[in-house]
């Protein structure tokens, strides 16, 4: 405010300034050939007076407005910097988690890609081990067949002989001429026996030698052929009819 005056100020110097004039006025009247100035007139001054604070006061209200629009303004470019270091810091931190979720995730992809090829390795070997045994299975089945076809035709000749009812008869002289006739037996075994123990009939056919000549028992202990000496790879039980 000009001066450092209120209005309330103003307005009490101005009754006094007025009360002064009207009592000098009064006082000590003017000559009759003098002119009394028009702003010393009682009444222009109230006017003059209104004036200048009607003015003073738009002043005041203008200054007051310009103040409220500075400090609104820079009220709001503190909140806008405010606002605007507020929401960095909180997308720093959500960068921060998603990176961290990220990689989480990472790691449990790379786990779960090792345990899938894991598994697919698994399966190759189950496949791999499965075509094995149908390939072991088809071999063993042709083995079969052919051992089954190979036995017919050792049956044949000697069914066909006189001698061959007995089991204790010599029938190496009804089967010799055929190719797969066994050998002559060794001194104090019969045929048709074990040749291991000689006590029991031979059930087992031994292989790769296909030799008719161990009995159960001693087939669970044979490493090899009683009658050609040959390793044994496998052995399959006769049922003779």
């Amino acid at each position: 405010m000009e001066g450092g005056l209120l209005p309330s100020d103003l307005y009490q110097l101005y009754q006094q300034q007025q009360q002064q004039m009207m009592m000098s006025w009064f006082s000590s009247p003017p000559p009759p050939t003098a002119v009394t100035p028009p702003s010393y007139s009682p009444a222009n001054l109230p006017h003059s007076m209104d004036q200048s604070l009607t003015n003073l006061l738009e002043k005041q209200r203008n200054e007051t407005d310009q103040y409220l629009r500075l400090q609104s303004n820079q009220f709001r470019a503190t909140l806008y910097q405010q606002r605007k270091q507020h929401m960095a810091s909180l997308l720093l931190r959500l960068e921060s988690k998603a990176s961290l979720l990220l990689g989480q995730k990472e790691s449990e992809l790379m786990n779960a890609r090792k345990r899938i090829m894991e598994v697919e390795a698994r399966l190759r070997r189950v496949e791999e081990e499965r075509e094995t045994w149908q390939r072991i299975a088809r071999e063993n089945e042709a083995m079969a067949v052919s051992l089954n076809r190979s036995l017919e035709k050792v049956r044949e000749p000697c069914l066909s002989s006189t001698g061959a009812s007995s089991p204790d008869a010599d029938t190496s002289a009804s089967c010799s001429g055929h190719p797969l006739a066994l050998k002559e037996p060794r001194e104090g075994m019969r045929m048709g026996l074990c040749k291991s123990c000689g006590s029991r009939y031979s059930r087992v056919l031994l292989l790769p030698c296909r030799h008719l000549c161990a009995c159960e028992l001693c087939d669970a202990v044979l490493d090899s052929c009683p009658f050609c000496g040959s390793v044994k790879e496998g052995s399959i039980e006769v049922f003779l009819v």
